[in-house]
């Protein structure tokens, strides 16, 4: 269990439908498809710089109210084309692990970090690859990083016992939320 005095950090298991990105439609895992945006931007605790570590669609950092600097980051070329916003975001073309292993981290930062979902807990995993997928060393790598930094997280992935075992003692809360396939129940 954290200490009162370190950082609130939640992890976000989400249940949601996927579905094949086609030109106009949210990506893997976006969270405009449920609505679940609005959640997650009502959860954010307070915070200087907001860093969207998987940018993908870039639905929050769109959305959010904007923070004194915005950071998004993403290995797909064309989720850093194609992202527009109303305000200044950074953008960053590179591997998030590099990034925030990198980043001189003040404590007034927000992680917003939505990885590709652990392939055992898809619904269809090979109907629904990323471009730039995750394998479990990944998701290994990148919560063993997220533990180490010294700023607020949140965390996006599936119930899995990776996630229980490596960041089971975060904060969560669940919430039901409806999506395309029916009412899920969004552990938070």
């Amino acid at each position: 269990m954290r200490d009162s005095t370190e950082p609130i950090v939640y992890a976000i298991s989400i249940v949601e439908h996927r579905y094949q990105p086609q030109m106009g439609h949210p990506s893997f895992g976006s969270k405009a498809a449920a609505g679940l945006y609005q959640t997650l931007i009502a959860m954010m605790p307070r915070h200087t710089v907001f860093i969207e570590s998987h940018l993908g669609s870039g639905v929050i950092t769109q959305r959010k109210p904007a923070a004194l600097r915005n950071i998004g980051i993403d290995l797909e070329g064309r989720a850093i084309q194609q992202f527009s916003c109303d305000y200044p975001v950074e953008l960053v073309h590179g591997c998030c692990h590099q990034y925030l292993a990198n980043y001189p981290f003040d404590g007034s930062e927000l992680i917003l970090a939505d990885p590709p979902y652990l392939e055992s807990t898809r619904k269809a995993p090979q109907r629904y690859r990323y471009r730039y997928d995750y394998e479990a060393r990944d998701h290994v790598e990148l919560l063993s990083l997220l533990q180490t930094i010294p700023c607020q997280v949140m965390l996006c992935g599936y119930l899995s016992a990776l996630y229980d075992e490596l960041v089971g003692d975060w904060n969560t809360i669940e919430m039901q939320v409806m999506n395309h396939a029916g009412v899920v129940t969004e552990k938070v």
